[in-house]
């Protein structure tokens, strides 16, 4: 930055001195052609007093008209010389503006050489800004892609959440199912303890029935034994 900027103001300067020096030249050019022709015109002028002092022919009066003819040419030329002059001054306003600016550019040149440290600084702080937007701009990218997971996710899970309404509605019903099958087996169970203690009872029931029936196989063995017995007697 600093860089191109001195070489900007070297290159204007350079440009300024071309034109400052282009334009003197320019100046002084017609300035040494309108003496030239002053100069002539003077010594014209002389001459034609001179022989007016000598007095005049034919042939110098023709001279002399021709001489005067020549004098309107020169008040021409001075007219010429008052409007260089005056364009002369004009390009010496002009180059003192110039050179005003050059002095100007100069201090600026000179005022920001002292600030190249200041300016180098402003580059590390543009180099970090630049990173930073970068940085920003991936963060960005990476914002839309996470936005763009996230909203899947968000489908995926208003999926699931339907998905486990239904199957909170059938864990409900097979729940139900179940707290009916373990009452009803609650009940199977008190029924099979009540048929257990039938049984129980059934059980001893036989016991005694067979106890009874076997006193009653002793006892007809024994009748018979009685009567086996008196028969043989007899």
């Amino acid at each position: 930055m600093i860089q191109d900027f001195t070489s900007d103001v070297e290159d204007f300067e350079c440009s300024v001195q071309c034109v400052v020096r282009k334009q003197k030249e320019q100046a002084e050019r017609e300035v040494s052609l309108i003496r030239e022709d002053y100069q002539n015109s003077i010594d014209k002028w002389t001459m034609v007093q001179e022989q007016i002092k000598g007095g005049l022919t034919e042939e110098s009066r023709k001279k002399i008209v021709k001489e005067l003819e020549e004098e309107t040419e020169i008040q021409t030329l001075n007219g010429l010389i008052k409007k260089y002059r005056e364009e002369i001054k004009k390009s010496d306003q002009n180059i003192k503006e110039l050179q005003n600016t050059l002095d100007k550019e100069r201090k600026e040149f000179k005022a920001l050489r002292n600030t190249w440290d200041l300016d180098d600084s402003i580059q590390v702080k543009v180099r970090e800004e630049r990173e930073l937007n970068h940085n920003l701009r991936n963060l960005r990218l990476q914002k839309g892609r996470i936005e763009k997971v996230n909203k899947n996710l968000l489908k995926q899970h208003k999926k699931t959440i339907c998905k486990e309404e239904e199957l909170r509605k059938e864990y409900n019903g097979l729940r139900s199912k179940t707290l009916k099958i373990i009452t009803k087996n609650k009940r199977l169970l008190i029924y099979s303890s009540e048929l257990e203690d039938e049984n129980i009872e059934l059980l001893g029931f036989q016991d005694k029935l067979k106890r009874k029936k076997e006193k009653k196989e002793q006892v007809e063995r024994f009748k018979k034994h009685i009567v086996d017995k008196f028969k043989g007697k007899k």
